[in-house]
């Protein structure tokens, strides 16, 4: 199993809620989350024993911290004579720290049945920032970064029965819930309890970090509100996973939201390497990028490829192939946005309809003799004049038109009558003309035959 923070209660946040989400419930009714000048934060104030938060514990909680565990409290006191529990789980079980005649205790009860209470003196109205320390088999209790004392603890934790499985800050639990031993009257700024085993250069380092050189915790503070507020702020998206972000900024938005997780769950973290993680959460939450939908472009630019070019004249075919290698180009380039993309599918798609076609030549129709007219009508025979080629048995001959036929006296764009065609046509007309005459003047001979009788 991980080792990992278990409780991280910090009333210079200005609340009394635990980091890690176990349940809390205010004891009492004289207690509040106060500022405290010399410690430049806010501090969790109890007075007339009658105040204090319990914390509801689960077996996972005393697993994890059975066989090891770094746990602190910072506080102070007016009275350090009488038997208080500043931060306590104890039912002849369990640990808490402990305050009487004049020293700090370390109640610790392992499963041997040893009860070993490493111990040091300290004094009224001072803020001590109180560290203890179990690897197994050894107990020990630092106070403001320096190891005071060591005692043996065997067999690991005795867990408490479930009617006591709550952690007090400014009180001990009894056997069904309630607190006891309660603080009389005095301040708590924080209380924690991880599963890490902190050596005692890391134990000085999270002393540092709870307060600077001038005793002051204030940077801390900071930093940690810094934290989890970008946590905060971000806690959704991250909850949410990449959906439809691209992977590289996907990847460094998740890595920062682990950073700060995992800066903010070890005490040793620095403060300013924790304000660090949290500026570039927030960066990097900013720094999101929408993965680039590029489907329509690729359907676009595969129409494209299968046009056919042969109708469409050379200006328009430019266009189009200068839109075709943009929108290519695009596709290779790693930093397009999808306001890219849909402008070169429209800048594209432009393209395509404004193809225009190569002007149509009009219609050139072929006369039965199968010679061919311009549009205009007119022969286009290289003897061009009122001649037509007329081929007979194999032999080709001129023929002279009427020049009443020309083609000049046709309409533009009416059929026009070969030559050979008209000359047959006008002959039929002379044998009619003919005829009718011989019918007249042999009609006209029958009336004078006729007159000649009648007189």
């Amino acid at each position: 199993m991980a080792r990992k923070p278990i409780l991280d209660v910090n009333y210079g946040l200005g609340n009394a809620d635990d980091h890690y989400q176990h349940v809390s419930a205010k004891q009492g009714t004289d207690s509040a989350i106060v500022e405290d000048a010399s410690l430049g934060q806010q501090v969790l104030s109890i007075k007339n024993s009658d105040g204090g938060y319990r914390y509801a514990m689960t077996p996972a909680d005393y697993e994890a911290i059975e066989n090891g565990f770094t746990t602190d409290v910072m506080f102070s006191l007016p009275d350090v004579k009488s038997d208080q529990c500043v931060f306590s789980n104890q039912q002849v079980s369990g640990y808490g720290f402990e305050v009487e005649n004049g020293k700090l205790e370390f109640w610790m009860n392992p499963a041997d049945g040893s009860k070993p209470r490493p111990s040091t003196a300290i004094s009224a109205n001072t803020w001590y920032h109180a560290t203890a320390v179990y690897d197994g088999s050894t107990v020990s209790l630092y106070l403001n970064g320096d190891l005071v004392s060591s005692a043996s603890a065997k067999g690991g934790l005795k867990i408490p029965g479930s009617g006591a499985q709550y952690f007090f800050v400014g009180a001990d639990t009894s056997s069904s819930g309630t607190p006891e031993y309660q603080v009389k009257s005095g301040s708590v700024a924080l209380a924690r309890i991880t599963s890490q085993i902190f050596t005692p250069a890391e134990v000085l380092a999270s002393h540092g970090n709870v307060v600077d050189g001038s005793g002051s915790s204030a940077s801390s503070i900071t930093a940690k509100s810094a934290a989890r507020s970008a946590l905060e702020s971000t806690k959704d998206t991250y909850t949410q996973g990449q959906q439809d972000f691209t992977a590289s900024s996907w990847t460094a938005f998740s890595t920062a939201y682990d950073d700060v997780v995992s800066g903010l769950g070890d005490f040793r973290t620095e403060p300013g390497a924790l304000s660090t993680s949290a500026a570039s959460l927030v960066s990097a939450h900013s720094a999101l990028a929408k993965a680039v939908d590029t489907a329509a472009l690729k359907s676009l630019l595969t129409t494209v490829k299968a046009i056919d070019r042969s109708p469409y004249t050379a200006e328009s075919l430019k266009a189009l192939d200068s839109a075709q290698t943009t929108a290519a180009a695009l596709l290779q380039n790693g930093a397009m946005t999808q306001q890219d993309v849909d402008a070169a599918v429209k800048t594209l798609q432009q393209a395509v309809d404004s193809l225009a076609r190569i002007p149509e030549t009009p219609n050139n129709p072929t006369n039965q003799d199968g010679n061919h007219n311009s549009g205009d009508g007119k022969n286009t025979d290289s003897d061009k004049g009122n001649t037509a080629n007329t081929t007979t048995n194999g032999t080709k001959t001129s023929v002279d038109a009427p020049t009443s036929g020309t083609s000049d006296d046709v309409p533009s764009g009416a059929s026009v009558e070969s030559p050979s065609k008209q000359l047959a046509k006008t002959g039929a007309g002379f044998g009619v003309i003919a005829a009718l005459s011989a019918l007249f003047a042999l009609m006209g001979g029958m009336l004078v035959v006729t007159r000649k009788q009648r007189f």
